[in-house]
């Protein structure tokens, strides 16, 4: 069946898959990773330009040179978009400008000034603020990283958005040793801001308790990190010590001293989570910096996954002081389900999950691909749902494309003759997957 035009049935591709959206689509959602910018959201102003809605800051999407005009930088945002057919970034932005414009055709070259005409006219109004955003696609709750320097929400100050809004504590910095200009630098901005001396490894740990204690305070219970690989190097105290005084004084490290260092820190701050009945998050396999400089993007990187994910968890086998634990890779979700699985055995309830990394998917198979690639029992049943992964706020509308793209998933897979196409059967799991089982992941306490 060839496609034309957009409309409620956009990315349903059968009537059985229509019946398990209909009953899916007003579910509450959990979004525990987005970028959105909190001062943007605490004003909760309404939207006058398409930039902040489309194509900034949004890496996801080809970069738009901010100094033409506006109506200029959506023409060249939409030839850009013109390659992205087979990308699932196509798809979504087409059903997030039929979802809040009302725009049912396919945007292209030739019709871009219509389409931006007709964006514009609506803008302005209460229907495009940040608060409308959350509400339409259903969240109930909305995680933001915040690095350890930032000032902290207080309970307040996002009280008037419809979805509990909580930081996420984000030590990515503390992790980075490839300079130690940079981070002898970023380690005398936290003393300043938590007003202990940083000269020894144990002052660091103890400042980051002090944050953490602050987190807290503003309704944390998540952390977030972003590494190239997951490390678990055998260390002792007197190493790390060592490492960070060498470190402190201006030297260099040797990859062996960062890899200890980084494994030190990552299994103190992962027991310091579970002290505080936090869940933590990896985000691995991204490498962001090219030649020492930030690139504002994430590459796919190849390492040695599965000898580092085994240690790590192995790690905590004894102790029981492993927190809840998210996993995500942009292109090992097959290894890390099923390692994820072996541990659960011991811990149970999906206590360690593996989520693909959508971000990075080329294409719609390659997506389909990836719901099978976890599909094992006990991730599906305790799944913790898919973030957003949102820099823009109608990005929100991706939980509208995952119970759309579930749905059509479940169908097909029923359609092919694998299980029985009975709506009662699949419509328990597809709950599951997104809502029940992410609602259930981040409220439930450890």
């Amino acid at each position: 069946m060839y496609r034309h035009s957009i409309d409620s049935k956009y990315l349903l591709d059968s009537e059985l898959a229509e019946e398990l959206y209909g009953q899916v689509k007003d579910l509450p959602v959990v979004d525990y990773y987005t970028r959105l910018d909190p001062a943007v959201l605490q004003r909760d102003q309404h939207f006058t330009g398409l930039g902040p809605l489309f194509f900034n800051p949004d890496p996801l999407r080809i970069s738009i040179n901010s100094e033409i005009d506006e109506e200029k930088a959506f023409k060249e945002w939409v030839k850009s978009l013109q390659f992205q057919i087979l990308h699932p970034l196509y798809s979504q932005t087409h059903l997030e400008l039929f979802q809040n414009w009302g725009i049912e055709e396919f945007v292209t070259p030739s019709n871009a000034g219509d389409v931006y005409r007709k964006i514009k006219d609506q803008l302005g109004t209460a229907l495009y603020k940040p608060s409308t955003f959350i509400k339409k696609y259903h969240l109930k709750s909305l995680f933001l990283p915040m690095d350890l320097l930032e000032a902290l929400p207080n309970k307040d100050t996002f009280a008037h958005i419809p979805a509990e809004v909580f930081p996420v504590f984000s030590p990515i910095q503390v992790l980075i040793v490839d300079n130690s200009r940079d981070f002898n630098s970023y380690l005398n901005s936290l003393s300043e801001v938590t007003g202990f001396h940083l000269d020894h490894y144990v002052d660091l740990l103890n400042a980051l308790h002090h944050s953490m204690d602050l987190f807290s305070l503003a309704g944390c219970k998540m952390a977030h990190h972003r590494l190239e690989l997951m490390y678990a190097e055998d260390f002792t105290q007197e190493e790390v010590n060592f490492i960070f005084h060498k470190i402190r004084h201006g030297h260099e490290l040797l990859p062996v001293e960062k890899a200890k260092y980084r494994s030190a820190l990552l299994f103190h701050l992962s027991e310091m989570y579970f002290e505080r009945g936090w869940i933590q998050q990896f985000y691995l396999g991204t490498i962001r910096k090219l030649r020492g400089q930030e690139t504002g993007f994430d590459a796919m990187g190849d390492d040695e996954t599965a000898w580092y994910l085994l240690r790590y968890l192995h790690e905590f086998s004894g102790s029981d002081k492993l927190p809840k634990t998210i996993f995500y890779h942009p292109n090992k979700s097959s290894l890390i389900a099923s390692i994820a699985t072996k541990f659960n055995q011991k811990w149970g309830k999906g206590w360690v999950q593996a989520r693909p990394s959508w971000e990075h998917l080329t294409s719609m198979a390659q997506l389909d691909r990836s719901f099978q690639e976890i599909n094992f029992p006990d991730l599906l049943r305790h799944f913790a749902g898919m973030p957003s992964c949102a820099y823009t706020f109608p990005s929100l509308g991706r939980h509208d494309f995952f119970k759309r793209r579930m749905s059509s998933f479940l169908a097909r897979e029923a359609e092919s003759g694998f299980f029985s196409a009975n709506v009662a059967q699949l419509l328990p799991l597809l709950r599951k997957i997104v809502s029940e089982g992410p609602l259930a992941y981040f409220e439930e306490k450890p």
